[in-house]
């Protein structure tokens, strides 16, 4: 509303406030409105329009219309609630930002207080408006200025937490006021940047150490190193220190740089200062200054020279001297570069010196004969490389050299020596393979294992052995051999891919092939010629056994039919009873028979029932019988073991066993001799079942009858199991051990004959047990 209109009202209204105001009101230097009680603007002065944006020709009826917001222009408050609250509470004053009809924001303060009559009767509102506009000004210069300040300090505090030096800043009192994030971790363990304030190192210190309190060596940082920060504030100026000790328990070393801390008055407040951890690269100075200690170490002791050639003063220095002095060659002349090194190597040397003064190549590396000052030729061992260069060509060469005399002669012996070892294993007369790798297939074959293998080059093939008696379902490999715990060697057929089996011998044994490598030696010997003749032999041996038989079954037969034919002419011609003729003839005919069956079981026992009987129990009842038959003189002696042993065997088979082993050991043994018979257990080893080939692994019984007699040599011991052969001339048959023999081999046993001429015999039967 204009200036000086009113709303008419009862008695003491508004109305009756503003008569007796309105001077004030409009000439009030502040701005200043007066609202009815419903929020209507009554009166409002000149400067009030001016605070608010109004021109003063117009009209401002409600004051709740304007939108405004608190001072820090974040939250939107509403002008009505303002004023309520003044009604409410009686009072209300705060800084806001009124926007002006225009748009633009005004700082103001606005205070509203209820207009009450003398009835105390609230008949208005008096809004008494403040501008800011400089207070706004300087509180957005100090917003600006502080976001300015946090920018800077983050960006500080983001560049020295993300460098790896340690970086700090201490009082007077050696308490921190800044600690980066490396000097946080690395040095002092603490949980972030802000633990460090107001702290010092020995606090850090003490907490280390008493956290580890049975490791002394887990925290010993700066105990023997000075007092840097006394020192820096002493001298003040910047300085330098070396501060080393254990942090974790592990060795640190740090590059400390300290200097005087001014503050912006240049005020001394504290030390400021910042460290490198060096400790890698005092660790690699460390092992150089230990490198050349041991290089230096190494020239000392002469096993290495250095040299050097400067090529445009033509000076060469070897230091130290492989002649015992240092040796200086102020002369570039080939006759003192070359002279001394031996003719025949001289071309070659000088031909690579030469492409490297033409700068063909940089590097220099060979081995060549020199004469030294006692007139030795030596073994150098020179390399070099050019580190110089001016126009393209070299102008200093250096390297070391080295006497190599005792290598020479080595690679030389070792040259030697492999040339014996392969003209050993190339004239060897067996064959020999050397398989190596993790499939152990050929790396080496001499000419005779390529000939035996019938193939000219066997190397990566895979040997194949084949067992000659043809047992084996499959081929053996050569580990299997190498494997076997004892060295008998074995009949098989020798073969590789695409070549032609041969039979041999075969002996295989592991053997080192150096660099941790195993791998397996194989010795093949030709085994056709040993066949040929065992096949020769054998069969001699059958030709002679049988002329044995025809001979005795001839002698024998002959023995029967000759009174036989006696006693039939006796009968045909009357001179004797026919009856006692057939009782003759008779009893001729059942020796014929006994005859022919002791023969048949010499080689093919007649087939009876199945039958086991307790070999101790046997013995115990028919030792003692022929202890009492034995012939005066001669004295018996027998042991069994304590319990039973069970043998697949009838009783009269083991009867006849017996009683043709004692018949023997009877005649062998004269007046005053001893028989001892003996039954024990005994477990036959892989290598007695190797030893003979009628035994297998396992349990047997063991029936053995000794005697000291006569005893046999080797060629009669060989024989004494053919049929019809005796040394017991004239009475003797010749079937006993044929018999027993034929009778133990049927029951997949073996007889072993020990007998030594004028000691005596030992008989061994060896019967499996059936529990085996």
């Amino acid at each position: 509303m204009q200036e000086g209109q009113h709303t008419k009202g009862g008695p003491r209204d508004l109305n009756w406030f503003l008569e007796g105001h309105r001077g004030l009101i409009i000439g009030f230097p502040k701005g200043m409105i007066v609202l009815s009680p419903r929020g209507e603007v009554a009166l409002c002065n000149r400067a009030a329009l001016n605070l608010l944006g109004f021109d003063p020709s117009t009209e401002c009826e409600r004051l709740q219309d304007l939108e405004a917001f608190t001072f820090n222009g974040d939250v939107e408050v509403s002008l009505d609630e303002a004023l309520n609250e003044a009604l409410s509470r009686g009072s209300f004053d705060s800084n806001c930002l009124i926007k002006t009809p225009w748009g633009a924001l005004r700082p103001l303060n606005l205070s509203v207080t209820p207009i009450k009559n003398p009835d105390g009767e609230t008949i208005g509102l008096l809004c008494i408006l403040t501008g800011l506009d400089e207070l706004w000004k300087r509180q957005e210069e100090l917003k600006e200025s502080d976001r300015r300040h946090r920018e800077l300090f983050t960006l500080l505090r983001t560049m020295c937490d993300n460098v790896p030096d340690m970086i700090w800043a201490k009082d007077l009192k050696k308490r921190y006021i800044f600690a980066n994030r490396a000097l946080a971790e690395k040095l002092l363990n603490a949980k972030d940047t802000d633990e460090p304030i107001g702290k010092t190192d020995l606090f850090f210190a003490t907490r280390e150490r008493e956290s580890h309190p049975e490791d002394p060596q887990w925290h010993t940082f700066g105990e023997i190193c000075q007092d840097s920060d006394l020192l820096t504030l002493e001298a003040m100026a910047p300085s330098r220190f070396d501060e080393w000790g254990n942090v974790k328990g592990k060795f640190l070393f740090l590059d400390v740089h300290k200097a005087p801390f001014f503050d912006q008055n240049g005020v001394l407040i504290g030390t400021v200062g910042c460290g490198r951890d060096i400790t890698k690269e005092k660790a690699m100075e460390q092992e150089l200054l230990e490198s050349r200690r041991r290089l230096k170490l190494a020239l000392e002791c002469g096993d290495i020279y250095t040299w050097e050639w400067d090529i445009p003063r033509g000076t060469i220095t070897v230091n130290p001297s492989p002649d015992g002095d240092r040796d200086d060659l102020s002369s570039p002349s080939e006759e003192v570069i070359f002279g001394r090194i031996h003719p025949e190597d001289a071309p070659e040397v000088k031909a690579k010196v030469d492409r490297i003064l033409n700068g063909e190549q940089r590097t220099f590396d060979h081995i060549f004969r020199r004469q030294n000052r006692l007139g030795q030729w030596e073994w150098i061992w020179c390399k070099g490389a050019a580190v110089e260069y001016q126009d393209g060509r070299p102008t200093r060469i250096t390297g070391v050299a080295r006497n190599v005399s005792e290598r020479m002669e080595a690679i030389r012996a070792l040259s030697r020596s492999e040339s014996r070892y392969r003209a050993l294993f190339e004239g060897s007369i067996d064959g020999l393979l050397v398989l190596g790798g993790e499939s152990l297939l050929i790396v080496e074959a001499n000419s005779t294992a390529r000939r035996l293998l019938g193939k000219e080059d066997p190397i990566g093939l895979k040997a194949l052995f084949y067992p000659i008696s043809g047992e084996a379902e499959r081929p053996m490999t050569p580990k299997e051999l190498a494997d076997r715990s004892h060295s008998t060697p074995l009949e098989v057929f020798a073969s590789v891919s695409g070549g032609a089996p041969s039979p041999v011998e075969v002996l295989a044994k592991w053997i080192h092939l150096g660099e941790g490598q195993r791998g397996i030696l194989v010795i093949l010997r030709d085994l056709a010629p040993v066949l040929k003749m065992r096949t020769q032999l054998l069969q001699a041996h059958k030709m002679r056994a049988l002329s044995t038989i025809a001979e005795g079954m001839g002698h024998e037969l002959n023995n029967i039919l000759a009174p036989l034919q006696g006693y039939s002419e006796m009968g045909l011609s009357g001179m004797m009873p026919p009856d006692i003729c057939f009782t003759k003839i008779l009893e001729g005919v059942k020796r014929a028979r006994e005859l022919t069956l002791k023969l048949l079981m010499t080689s093919r026992p007649p087939v009876e029932a199945s039958e086991t009987i307790d070999l101790k129990d046997f013995v115990e009842r028919h030792v003692p019988i022929l202890s009492e038959i034995a012939p005066e003189g001669i004295s018996v002696s027998w042991s069994v073991p304590d319990r039973p042993l069970t043998v697949q065997l009838t009783t009269e088979h083991a009867r006849q066993v017996l009683l043709h082993l004692w018949s023997n050991a009877i005649w062998a043994v004269s007046p005053g001799g001893h028989i001892e018979i003996s039954l024990r257990e005994v477990q036959v080893d892989p290598s007695q079942a190797a030893m003979n080939p009628n035994l297998s692994e396992g349990p047997y019984a063991v029936l053995s009858i000794c005697d000291d007699g006569c005893g046999m040599d080797e060629v009669t011991k060989a024989r004494a199991p053919e049929p019809f052969f005796s040394s017991r001339v004239p009475i003797g048959s010749g079937l006993g051990l044929s018999v027993v023999h034929g009778l133990i081999t049927h029951h997949q046993g073996t007889v072993v004959i020990e007998s030594t001429p004028h000691v005596g015999t030992a008989v061994h039967v060896y019967i499996p047990l059936c529990d085996r």
